[in-house]
Parts: structure tokens; sequence; C-alpha cells
């Protein structure tokens, strides 16, 4: 006799243990990123990995900070653009509405 038992919910520790088990390529990487880190502090000392990874880490904020800075006068090239868009726009309506009453005023 076998018993017949619901299946066991997913709780978010069993859902971590599957997807572990569902992926092994995650944690061999990261193993082997740790040990490449571990082996790197040892060969250079802690102190210049430190300096390293701090360089490393300042060039990649500059980096990120002149894209945001990129993107933001790019935003106001377009606005820019569309404004001058929507004013020549108008001034042209202007313009074919004064043609408009110009022949108008001749036809009177």
């Amino acid at each position: 006799p076998t018993l017949d038992l619901p299946p066991t919910p997913r709780t978010p520790q069993t859902a971590k243990c599957q997807e572990g088990m569902e992926d092994p390529r995650r944690a061999t990487n990261r193993e082997s990123a740790q040990r490449s880190r571990d082996e790197k502090r040892q060969r250079l000392g802690e102190d210049e990995f430190k300096r390293q990874n701090a360089a490393t880490e300042k060039a990649r904020r500059q980096k990120n900070k002149e894209q945001q800075e990129i993107a933001a006068v790019t935003a106001e090239i377009e606005v820019e653009q569309q404004q001058q868009q929507l004013a020549a726009q108008a001034q042209a309506q202007q313009q074919a509405q004064a043609q408009v009453q110009a022949q108008h005023g001749q036809l009177a």
C-alpha cells in the first residue's frame, strides 16, 4: 500500500534548491569567479587588490556619469528641436491665416 500524499508546496527554500539544481553553470561560474578573485588577491596582496578594484569601480562610475550626461544633453537638444518645430509650425499657420485674411480683404 502506497501513501498518496499531495506534492510538497514550493517554498522559497525549495525553489532556491531547485533553481540551483536546474542551473549548475551559475554555481560553477560563481565558484570560479571567487577562486579567481582569491588567487588575484593572494598574488597582489590585499592593499594592491583593493586599490585596483577601487580604480576599476571609479572608472565604471565615471563612465556611467558621462553616459547620463550625454543622455541628458541629447534629451535637452530633442526638446529644443521640438519647441523650434512647434514655433515654426505656429508661425507658418499665422502666415497662412494672414494670407487668407489678405485675400478676403482683396475680394471685398
